[in-house]
């Protein structure tokens, strides 16, 4: 348990676009983990081409447009929890919080 910075080595984590990660929870939400809002569209993007298949322009802006700059956390959950880990909102400041450009299903 406890706070952990997110990278490609941690379960669930692995599509890096233009240097960015870019993770998908299981209730299909998105998260590019950057401060930059342009890197964080074009990883987004690129996520949405490859993995989910969007191929229309028009979609992928409709898309991009919901993005929404945050902070979070990630946290390790217990052994017998459901899953590795989660994360949650948090304030800039907090402890090992990092900024996401969050995308809703």
């Amino acid at each position: 348990m406890g706070r952990f910075q997110p990278g490609t080595e941690h379960p669930g984590m692995h599509f890096v676009y233009g240097g960015v990660l870019v993770v998908e929870f299981d209730d299909g939400d998105l998260a590019a983990i950057t401060d930059d809002r342009d890197k964080a569209e074009v990883a987004v993007a690129a996520y949405l081409r490859e993995q989910a298949g969007l191929e229309a322009e028009r979609a992928i802006g409709v898309e991009l447009a919901a993005l929404k700059p945050q902070w979070a956390v990630f946290e390790w959950q217990p052994e017998d929890a459901e899953y590795d880990w989660c994360w949650e909102s948090a304030e800039e400041g907090d402890d090992q919080a990092v900024r996401i450009h969050y995308l809703p299903a």
